[in-house]
């Protein structure tokens, strides 16, 4: 396997912020995908995020490096304190838009654990600062292929495979040189590692751009923050809990801060990854 070098940052930082988090498998492989999403169909306005998947012997994490990133500097006094400072430092240089552009934010909260406990799916994710887990299923996407459709990314011949899941159709790109059978996100079931996915818009996009190779690093169980508590549900609730947050924003948003926005929206403002089922 061709080796890329990526940042390093997250394995160190994996070990000095997880002291007290469960640890379920060794790291055989890190793979990092920039992720992609549309905000805005008309203005074409976009999101980007670092996703990594973490892939052991027995199970995966998928993860966005960002959110990671800012929970574990904010995890300890001096990363808090630390975190204050360069956010003071940011704003009086540019305002939010400079603290946006360099200080550490939040931004995908789901951490996707593949094959754990062994299979199932389990995911951990928040909503208004309320955490929840919920299983999902294993196997999830029935993958349609085509063998005379091939690309090259990142040095290695890939693959076309297309599914239908969670409301959006799918195209993948594998590589078979790379007997990996996993992916960002929920994505896997593939004879080969996804380098690229996305649906039929381009609404949502995921393509690898960096792998390596680890030695003896930890896999945790958990999230990088302090005194989380996480509420049992299913993957269905959640997601209607997510919509419904989403269709009363307003609502939400001045009974926690007392700021009044307006009327609550009557439809969704996003278009979530998954799509609420009818």
């Amino acid at each position: 396997m061709k080796i890329i070098t990526i940042v390093l940052f997250l394995l160190i930082s994996l070990n000095c912020f997880s002291q007290n988090m469960q640890v379920i498998d060794t790291v055989k492989i890190l793979c990092s995908y920039k992720y992609v999403k549309q905000l805005d169909t008309i203005t074409g306005r976009t999101n980007d995020d670092l996703i990594y998947l973490q892939v052991g012997t027995k199970c995966s994490k998928s993860f966005s490096y960002y959110t990671f990133q800012c929970d574990s500097l904010k995890s300890t006094p001096q990363g808090e304190k630390r975190f204050k400072q360069l956010f003071k430092e940011a704003y009086e240089k540019g305002g939010a838009k400079e603290v946006i552009k360099t200080v550490p934010n939040r931004r995908s909260t789901m951490y996707v654990f593949k094959n754990y406990p062994e299979g199932t799916i389990t995911v951990l994710d928040n909503i208004l600062g309320s955490y929840y887990i919920y299983n999902d299923n294993l196997e999830l996407q029935d993958w349609t292929f085509n063998i005379d459709s091939v690309k090259t990314i990142l040095g290695h011949q890939c693959q076309i495979a297309t599914c239908d899941f969670r409301g959006r159709h799918w195209t993948a790109w594998f590589a078979l040189d790379i007997p990996i059978s996993d992916g960002p996100w929920k994505f896997r079931g593939l004879p080969g590692l996804i380098m690229e996915v996305y649906d039929r818009n381009y609404q949502h996009h995921f393509c690898i751009n960096g792998l390596q190779g680890t030695v003896a690093t930890p896999m945790h169980f958990g999230i990088y923050r302090k005194d989380v508590i996480f509420e049992k549900t299913d993957q269905s609730s959640f997601l209607k809990a997510l919509y419904n947050w989403d269709k009363n924003y307003n609502s939400f948003t001045e009974a926690m801060t007392g700021i009044s926005l307006g009327k609550s929206e009557s439809e969704p403002r996003r278009d979530f990854l998954e799509r609420e089922e009818k």
